[in-house]
């Protein structure tokens, strides 16, 4: 949750710690005559956490405000928890569809840039809020609406994700496994979670943006980033259907190579070249065996 100004009321919200309910509950309190409102992403893929958004729904209802929720990196990947072995989820309808959670006053908005790849933005919501937007909202106004292409782009993926999007993000889950398995024997696991976005975890005194520049000169391209919290440099790789596992293989050879010498265990590599060499990603059997205990939590997604 970030710090918001208001020119109609020229109040500042505060800036507040994620996922701490009092002080959400107190700033609430504190909001006076100011209708408020509680910003944040559904999902933070840094540090590998779910936002609690029913905690949050229920806030907004107890000080008569709204709760804004930005789902960009959740929709498309995660869905319903339904019958039926999927790590993502079914439907990748996003955070709300994972929590099965609806309510008036939470107005949802996300770009389909991420899991769609589609360079436009939507907003949904109750109709009394979609309705004073589309005809109070200074956007419609000052922005130019999306092309032809990008909104014929945005119905083939919705239309895709339909048909094939429970399949392909089957896949995804498993070639991301994959990447975590080798992650973790050379002790880099940086995150809890099977998303597709994988922070790595530096041994102690490797130096970020050096190993960075060493991947991409190795024909890597991670993306580099503030860590959560501190700021600090940070590496993440990226992870698509279209990887293939030799694309996956590539990337783990390319992070010991990249680091210094010496700074991952011995037996890390060479458990990892044991598992390059098997040259197959999981079975969904394994994936479930691999994530099972952690498939129970609600709050910390895998």
């Amino acid at each position: 949750m970030g710090r918001r100004e208001s020119k109609d009321s020229g109040r500042v919200s505060p800036n507040l710690p994620p996922n701490d309910i009092p002080a959400l509950q107190k700033a609430m309190r504190n909001a006076g005559r100011v209708t408020p409102a509680i910003v944040t992403d559904g999902f933070c893929p840094g540090c590998g956490t779910a936002a609690p958004l029913t905690d949050y729904a229920q806030c907004a209802v107890l000080g008569g405000g709204f709760l804004v929720v930005d789902d960009t990196q959740s929709l498309g990947v995660f869905g319903a928890l339904t019958a039926g072995f999927a790590p993502y989820g079914h439907g990748g309808g996003g955070s709300l569809q994972r929590l099965a959670l609806r309510h008036p006053v939470i107005v949802l908005v996300s770009s389909l840039a991420k899991a769609f790849g589609v360079p436009v933005a939507m907003l949904a919501g109750s109709t009394r809020v979609v309705e004073h937007f589309r005809s109070e909202s200074q956007t419609r106004v000052h922005c130019s609406p999306p092309s032809a292409a990008a909104l014929a782009a945005a119905l083939n993926a919705v239309e895709l994700n339909r048909r094939f999007g429970d399949a392909l993000r089957l896949s995804l889950a498993e070639g991301v496994a994959h990447f975590r398995r080798g992650l973790k024997r050379l002790s880099l696991l940086g995150s809890n979670s099977l998303f597709p976005v994988q922070p790595i975890a530096l041994p102690p005194g490797a130096n970020t943006v050096a190993v960075y520049h060493a991947l991409l000169n190795l024909g890597v391209r991670p993306v580099l980033h503030e860590g959560c919290g501190d700021h600090r440099p940070c590496i993440s790789f990226v992870l698509t259907v279209r990887h293939r596992l030799t694309d996956i293989n590539k990337a783990l050879d390319s992070l010991v190579e990249a680091l210094p010498s010496g700074a991952l265990p011995t037996e890390g590599v060479r458990s990892n070249e044991s598992l390059q060499r098997k040259n197959r990603l999981y079975t969904p059997c394994e994936l479930l065996r691999e994530f099972e205990t952690k498939l129970r939590l609600p709050e910390r997604w895998l």
